[in-house]
């Protein structure tokens, strides 16, 4: 059970963390690359979900 516990812990830390950390980061994406987001809008949401899975990972193996 700890183990869940501290996996679906470590998964709203993690999504708080991406959030923030992201939206930051769309900003900046925004703001220089405004074209860009616009023909590609699902490319930041296909990266959040590989993040989001590869941190996972690491933290309910650690």
């Amino acid at each position: 059970m700890e183990i869940i516990t501290s996996c679906s812990l470590a998964e709203d830390v993690i999504n708080i963390w991406i959030i923030i950390q992201f939206t930051c980061v769309a900003k900046r994406l925004i703001c220089s690359h405004g074209q860009y987001q616009k023909q590609h809008p699902s490319t930041s949401r296909i990266a959040i979900k590989q993040i989001k899975k590869s941190l996972l990972k690491v933290s309910c193996l650690a």
